[in-house]
This record gives C-alpha cells, sequence and structure tokens, in this order.
C-alpha cells in the first residue's frame, strides 16, 4: 500500500491567503462577494493563538465561532458592540457552499 504524504496548511500560508482575500474584498465588497477572508484570518490567529505554524486537525471546520473562540478572541469581541454585530452578521451568512455560488450572498 503506498501511503501518500498528507500536505498541512501552515499558519502563513493562512496569514498571506487571508491578506489576499481581504485585499480582493475591498473590490468584490461592492458586489456582494467579500468570500473565505474571514476563515482563512481565524484559523492564522488559532495558530498564532496555539503557537504552532500548522493548523491542526481538530481546528479545520468552517464554523466561525468556534474558531473565534479557539483563537482566544471571542470574548475581546464581544465587548465591542460594534465589532460583535459585525461578526455576527457575517457568522450567519457564512456557509462553505458560497464559495460556488455564483451570486452575492443572501440572494440564493
Amino acid at each position: 500500500m503506498v501511503q501518500r504524504n498528507r500536505q498541512r496548511t501552515k499558519r502563513t500560508v493562512y496569514e498571506q491567503t487571508s491578506r489576499r482575500m481581504l485585499n480582493d474584498a475591498r473590490f468584490l465588497l461592492q458586489h456582494g462577494r467579500w468570500h473565505s477572508a474571514v476563515e482563512c484570518k481565524l484559523k492564522a490567529s488559532v495558530c498564532e493563538y496555539l503557537g504552532v505554524n500548522v493548523l491542526p486537525p481538530a481546528f479545520h471546520t468552517h464554523e466561525l465561532q468556534a474558531l473565534l473562540r479557539s483563537a482566544g478572541l471571542a470574548e475581546a469581541l464581544q465587548r465591542e458592540p460594534s465589532l460583535w454585530a459585525c461578526f455576527r452578521r457575517i457568522d450567519v451568512t457564512w456557509d462553505v457552499e458560497i464559495r460556488y455560488s455564483g451570486k452575492p450572498y443572501g440572494q440564493y
């Protein structure tokens, strides 16, 4: 049996991807397509919080609130009502299937 080397995503890749996506988001926001930038940034933050370079399998999730808690950011964000409201708006809208939709978010 041949074993495949399973590639693991490093924190730096999540950081780079989140920056690229946030740059894209400036343009795409105008068209309702802010995409996965928040999820990638949260995954990079989890790695930073845990002091690891590779996101552990336990954190391979698309659940933004779980990632926010795992990054140690939930309480601080909840203390900022306007930021918490923005995050909640993203959280209730976000779904992994959005990545594959050609429609602006919220228009399914």
